[in-house]
């Protein structure tokens, strides 16, 4: 319980995160977090103390980290993969100073150490903590002071831009075109649960939304279709004053759950059946 006394832990506590809005994490925070390397080990022997292993512990305090090391989910859209198995959402300091981006996935939080902070625009945020952590370094979870939603413009011609892009870091290279992508305030997105949000146009005109996620088939809304941008970003039409709720549904995920839980039943009933038998013939 001497954790609970720790100044990071108190300030981790005071977090309310209610939007589940996505937190980014540094370079050097994150190189110790996944390779857990031995030369930063001072740095953070209080997250240690803490509980705070791994990056997914961060969660249970509403930091919920955009940049993770993902086994058996495709990321190719954002990143190259380096194995079969993994895709790695690697932090980069330009990355941090793409606004776009960070708008886009909803990124409105950085974990960073204060000799990272020479590599971001630092009054872009406003510091919701700073602790010591060491006798020579301090950690900052600092927010964003502007943050919009991204819409986009189909009346331009993109056709010719997009035929140079490749398979890998298609979002990127998209995010390049000049003029398509745009900054909103007019767009509110609520969550309703894990896979079902609420988006509501709040202009008084047409918008065409780009949802905060890759591209995937499973993401459905009601009496409406999602436009699929290249097989990575997903748009949808919003009219003025309106709203619609998006929602993921896995069939393919639901069928195979079924017959792995109707295989689960049977297998006891027959397990039943045939020791109530084995009593009968004795």
């Amino acid at each position: 319980e001497n954790f609970k006394e720790e100044i990071l832990y108190k300030e981790l506590k005071k977090i309310k995160n209610f939007k589940y809005k996505k937190t980014y994490i540094s370079p050097m925070i994150y190189d110790y977090f996944n390779k857990h390397n031995k030369s930063q080990l001072k740095n953070f022997e209080t997250f240690q103390k803490l509980g705070i292993y791994h990056l997914s512990d961060l969660n249970k305090f509403n930091i919920y980290p955009y940049n993770y090391l993902f086994k058996s989910v495709e990321k190719n859209k954002l990143v190259k993969p380096s194995s079969k198995m993994y895709s790695e959402l690697k932090p980069s300091y330009e990355q941090i100073s793409n606004e776009i981006f960070l708008d886009l996935f909803l990124i409105k939080y950085l974990l960073i150490l204060e000799s990272e902070l020479k590599n971001i625009n630092f009054n872009d945020f406003k510091v919701i903590f700073s602790v010591k952590i060491s006798n020579s370094e301090k950690i900052y979870f600092l927010e964003r002071k502007k943050i919009f939603n991204i819409v986009a413009d189909l009346k331009k011609n993109i056709t010719p831009l997009i035929d140079t892009c490749t398979e890998f870091e298609t979002v990127f290279c998209l995010l390049k075109i000049e003029n398509f992508f745009y900054k909103s305030n007019n767009i509110d997105i609520k969550r309703l649960d894990q896979n079902h949000y609420e988006i509501s146009n709040k202009s008084e005109e047409n918008i065409v939304f780009v949802l905060p996620f890759l591209y995937d088939k499973n993401w459905k809304i009601k009496n409406s279709d999602i436009k699929n941008l290249e097989n990575s970003l997903m748009l949808i039409d919003l009219k003025p004053k309106s709203m619609k709720t998006i929602y993921y549904n896995d069939i393919t995920r639901f069928i195979l759950k079924s017959i792995s839980l109707c295989c689960f039943f049977i297998a006891i009933f027959l397990l039943i059946y045939l020791r109530k038998s084995k009593k009968k013939f004795k």
